[in-house]
């Protein structure tokens, strides 16, 4: 008597099902916090429209590129977006939070003026 064929067919396919959703999802999402500077603001005209349309574009074409990574799968995402609109304000924040004359600066207070 022949083996039935069929049964073995159906039967891989409900394996392969039970393997694809017990397999871990090994995709990572960075989130990206853009901080844009006065002189980027200026160079759009000011227009804060503009300055979100490049920036975003910008991060897309980032995103495409580490899609073509094998594994782990990258997929970026922007945070939010800060855009300095009066000139030196972030120049004063510095990595640790303190400005040129040492004294303790809130960079939050700095940031959404």
């Amino acid at each position: 008597m022949e083996p039935d064929r069929l049964q073995k067919r159906f039967r891989s396919k409900r394996q392969a099902y039970y393997k694809s959703s017990r397999a871990i999802d090994t995709t990572i999402y960075p989130e990206i916090l853009v901080i844009v500077d006065y002189d980027g603001y200026r160079l759009h005209g000011g227009d804060n429209v503009q300055v979100k349309r490049y920036f975003v574009s910008f991060w897309n074409g980032v995103d495409l590129r580490y899609r073509l990574l094998k594994g782990p799968r990258i997929r970026i995402s922007i945070a939010g977006i800060i855009i300095s609109r009066i000139c030196n304000k972030l120049a004063q924040v510095t990595s640790d939070g303190m400005n040129q004359s040492n004294e303790h600066r809130n960079p939050r207070l700095i940031l959404t003026s």
